[in-house]
């Protein structure tokens, strides 16, 4: 598995950066980390299916981009305390390269409303034991896609800043907390 990330990784930094591509997947990121933060909130909705899904979708797209493209600015800033000089588009890149798995997750979280939607339903109510299962594949998918994802990127990460392990993390934390004044807001929402 580990072979795979790598050759994954590696054969898709040596392609071109394309901005479509990074708001697609920070889509795909933004909508399951929004959807897995305000679950409840979401199932407790009085609404129809559609309009819940269309509006998971939208928060899911403007929050995985207002949160990714200043994450990757701030990675290209913290680089620089060692001593790495990186564009910001490559840094985008490896964002991208490592949240485009979650597009399973944006399935899933679809999968998961529809369930929810219809959890009082005597279908469902029939079939307590396949809807358990269902709801169990559907929190191990979020919690294997979530691991590719976060592989993908450190090990991304680390090819482009040219550091070890160690260091690449330090410098992701350093990042995300200074962000995450700005994330918190935003969670709140």
């Amino acid at each position: 598995m580990i072979a795979q990330i790598k050759r994954y990784t590696e054969r898709r930094i040596q392609s071109d950066f394309k901005w479509g591509s990074s708001l697609l997947a920070f889509f795909f990121y933004g909508t399951f980390v929004y959807f897995m933060y305000k679950k409840m909130e979401i199932f407790n909705l009085e609404s129809a299916l559609i309009p819940k899904l269309m509006t998971v979708l939208t928060v899911g797209f403007l929050f995985g981009n207002i949160l990714n493209f200043p994450i990757s600015y701030l990675l290209k800033l913290t680089s620089r305390i060692f001593r790495v000089n990186v564009k910001f588009t490559e840094i985008a890149k490896v964002l991208t390269i490592a949240y485009k798995p979650h597009l399973v997750s944006v399935l899933f979280v679809i999968l998961s409303m529809t369930l929810n939607h219809y959890i009082d339903s005597n279908v469902v109510q029939n079939n307590t034991l396949i809807v358990f299962g269902v709801a169990m594949i559907i929190n191990l998918t979020f919690v294997l896609v979530s691991i590719c994802s976060l592989s993908v990127l450190f090990y991304g990460l680390m090819l482009i800043l040219n550091l070890t392990l160690g260091k690449t993390i330090l410098c992701f934390l350093i990042a995300t907390t200074l962000f995450s004044p700005v994330y918190f807001l935003l969670m709140r929402l």
